[in-house]
């Protein structure tokens, strides 16, 4: 399987590591964490889907299309983390996280 984790979102390894147990544990193909009802990474897909990943263009919605096209089989999974919906492109948005503890 693979897990899905930009550089410039870190998560608490607690968050992680309860994605990665759910997803293991489960038949769903993608496993995508959420807060508030928003997804965020770290997004877990199985194997068999590395082909489409492999394929996958911006121009095309990229993951956002793969997802669309296994809703049937993804498990939104809800947590209390809105580290989850962090994405830290600038050096307030950094020190935010760092002022966090995370």
């Amino acid at each position: 399987d693979v897990l899905l984790l930009n550089v410039d979102q870190p998560r608490d390894p607690d968050t992680v590591r309860t994605v990665l147990e759910r997803h293991q544990s489960s038949s769903y193909r993608i496993t995508i964490p959420t807060h508030g009802g928003k997804g965020g990474h770290p997004i877990l897909i199985a194997a068999e889907l590395l082909p489409e990943l492999a394929d996958i263009e911006e121009e095309s919605q990229g993951l956002k299309a793969v997802v669309r096209r296994h809703e049937n089989a993804t498990e939104r999974l809800e947590l209390d983390d809105p580290s989850l919906l962090w994405d830290l492109n600038t050096p307030e948005q950094y020190q935010k996280a760092l002022d966090s503890g995370l």
